[in-house]
């Protein structure tokens, strides 16, 4: 009864002036976020000439509605979604085979230096991506797969993290599960399938 009460007169009073402040510095601050997105709209509709104006002009006069269209025929934009789409998809499922394999024998299977070898596998998320990118290029460069799907889809297909994630989900699962498939005749393969 009491906490109805108090709960009531809270609605009653409206905003603080605290809750005030902070609405009016999170508005601001979004405002400020927008900004950028907002000024690349407005000189996506401006004509060439009307792009390095000084001072800046927020709201183009003409508007130049065909820079879309030329753009969409100048571009191959459907050769660029087909390449995310093969690039993606092959990256998605390479990363999901390899990690699941990997993540079930580190939470599952017994071995010697299990969990050294997985802190070892673990301490590869502490290198930036800064420090891998050169060498990487070198070995692709190597193998010969500069400008192909395979530079762009085999080596993050084998990803540390998703590793993490797969073995703290695995661990979650009963081995209970695990004793019964192996009564009922499953392989460990059969299991992690």
């Amino acid at each position: 009864m009491a906490i109805d009460v108090v709960r009531s007169s809270r609605r009653s009073r409206g905003l603080t002036p605290g809750a005030l402040a902070l609405h009016a510095l999170l508005i601001a601050g979004s405002v400020v976020m927008l900004l950028p997105f907002a000024w690349m709209l407005s000189t996506s509709l401006k004509l060439p000439p009307d792009i390095f104006t000084y001072p800046p002009v927020w709201i183009p006069n003409p508007i130049a509605w065909q820079n879309y269209a030329k753009t969409v025929t100048v571009m191959p934009f459907g050769r660029f979604y087909l390449n995310s789409l093969i690039v993606t998809t092959g990256v998605t499922l390479l990363q999901l085979l390899t990690s699941s394999l990997a993540a079930f024998a580190f939470a599952r299977m017994r071995f010697p230096g299990r969990n050294a070898l997985f802190l070892l596998y673990l301490a590869t998320l502490m290198i930036p991506f800064q420090v891998t990118m050169i060498p990487n290029f070198i070995l692709v460069r190597a193998l010969g797969w500069y400008d192909t799907y395979q530079a762009l889809i085999l080596p993050p297909a084998f990803s540390a993290f998703s590793t993490f994630l797969l073995r703290q989900y695995f661990l979650s699962i009963p081995r209970e599960l695990d004793e019964a498939a192996r009564i009922d005749g499953a392989t460990s393969l059969r299991s992690w399938w």
